[in-house]
């Protein structure tokens, strides 16, 4: 049986993968295929934005922070739901190897 405590903490940890990798993965990838396609700086963001009527500085804030929420509610959603069980299994697994080849050696 899981606990509530154990969602939330699956989900925070989930929140914080997605932060992370919306913030340093995803970002400056965004911002390198705008220079790459030649491409004015947070055209991406600014597009998401443009799409709902906003214009200049509006749109690129609203996209750069509906970019932001969705990697962070995709981290959150995953983390809680799918992948942690099986992470948990891979390093009790890993863990449990690795000390038996560590002291089979000794």
């Amino acid at each position: 049986m899981v606990t509530s405590q154990e969602i939330y903490a699956k989900a925070l940890v989930g929140t914080e993968a997605g932060f992370i990798g919306g913030l340093l993965v995803l970002a400056p990838f965004a911002a390198i295929s705008d220079i790459g396609f030649h491409l004015s700086p947070w055209a991406f963001h600014t597009m998401i934005g443009l799409a709902l009527g906003l214009h200049g500085l509006q749109a690129t804030l609203f996209g750069f922070i509906a970019h932001m929420l969705t990697a962070i509610t995709i981290g959150a959603v995953f983390c809680t739901f799918f992948l942690a069980p099986w992470l948990e299994s891979i390093a009790l697994c890993f863990c449990r190897r690795n000390f038996r080849v560590r002291r089979t050696n000794r």
